[in-house]
């Protein structure tokens, strides 16, 4: 079964997008999650647009353990820098590029997403509807969809 087969006669899809694992959706009635297994395991959770209190983005703080390790080779890089001594050059450079891979694994340890809330929504359930964008998305594509069910649901 597709995810279409789950959508009333009375619906229609406004918006959705796919992460690897889901297919999102939004209707004028409700919002659907779906994934399947090749066809031997389906799971579909659904919640109606008038039981959606709110679409919120939620950031995370970012992993300042990266900016530590970064800092200690960037101290080590620079106790290295001998001037007049190239044979501390090669460990001088390697300390530096090691600090410039933290300080980019730094900024990619965000791991904001959007959150869903409503009426019923609590504990375990509020995973099933948080919007991640994985490391292949488009944070964009994950944010119009959001922005379609805010406004789908300020339409009710």
């Amino acid at each position: 079964m597709a995810l279409e087969s789950y959508l009333t006669d009375e619906e229609s899809a406004v918006d959705g997008y796919e992460t690897k694992n889901w297919k999102w959706v939004v209707t004028d009635q409700r919002v659907l999650k779906y994934t399947s297994n090749d066809g031997t395991k389906e799971i579909v959770h659904d919640l109606s647009l008038d039981k959606i209190s709110s679409v919120s983005i939620v950031r995370t703080d970012r992993d300042v353990g990266y900016i530590m390790f970064g800092g200690v080779a960037l101290l080590i890089g620079l106790g290295l820098a001998v001037p007049g001594n190239s044979m501390l050059l090669l460990g001088t450079l390697a300390c530096f590029g090691i600090a410039a891979v933290f300080g980019i694994l730094f900024l990619g340890s965000d791991k904001s997403y959007f959150q869903i809330r409503g009426e019923g929504i609590l504990g375990d359930a509020q995973d099933i509807w948080k919007m991640k964008k994985t490391a292949n998305e488009d944070f964009g594509e994950v944010r119009d969809f959001a922005l379609t069910v805010r406004k789908k649901v300020n339409e009710k």
